[in-house]
């Protein structure tokens, strides 16, 4: 993949991320450990190239 290629990827991966978040955070029933552990996790696989985990909910 080149690097243009890479970086939209990455982009989209963190609208997606950052839409999910904003999603459960606006919610009664969002858990904020859950999503915090979550974003830490996603965020640290986008640095490392690794593939994102599932969200918790």
């Amino acid at each position: 993949m080149n690097a243009a290629a890479e970086l939209a990827a990455l982009r989209a991966a963190l609208i997606d991320l950052a839409t999910w978040a904003h999603t459960h955070l606006n919610t009664d029933y969002g858990d904020r450990q859950y999503i915090a552990e979550h974003l830490y996790t996603a965020m640290e696989a986008l640095a490392t190239g690794d593939k994102v985990p599932a969200p918790p909910y």
